[in-house]
């Protein structure tokens, strides 16, 4: 299980070593997974972590569960918000 951190562009994935940042598009799903406040996180590009990581955001969540799960929608919203900013591109266009 992670600790994480987003802002409108990234989601951070606070390590020991090093941190990962993760582009919001890249975000397919996030859900809760258990009544414990932990979250998975499911990529739509899994290069790091696999297809799906664990996130808890409070270790008091039973307590503060309508801070906590606020806070994940407003990742919900930023990650809905980037998915619409995405350029789709043709598969023969040309790039400049």
């Amino acid at each position: 299980m992670y600790r994480v951190e987003f802002d409108d562009e990234f989601l951070y994935v606070i390590q020991k070593g090093q941190d990962i940042l993760i582009p919001l598009e890249n975000i397919k799903e996030v859900d809760i997974k258990s009544v414990s406040g932990v979250y998975g996180v499911e990529l739509f590009n899994a290069k790091q972590f696999g297809k799906t990581f664990y996130f808890k955001p409070s270790l008091l969540y039973p307590f503060n569960y309508k801070k906590k799960d606020a806070l994940v929608n407003v990742l919900r919203s930023n990650i809905n918000k980037a998915l619409e900013k995405k350029q789709h591109f043709q598969a023969n266009a040309l790039h400049s």
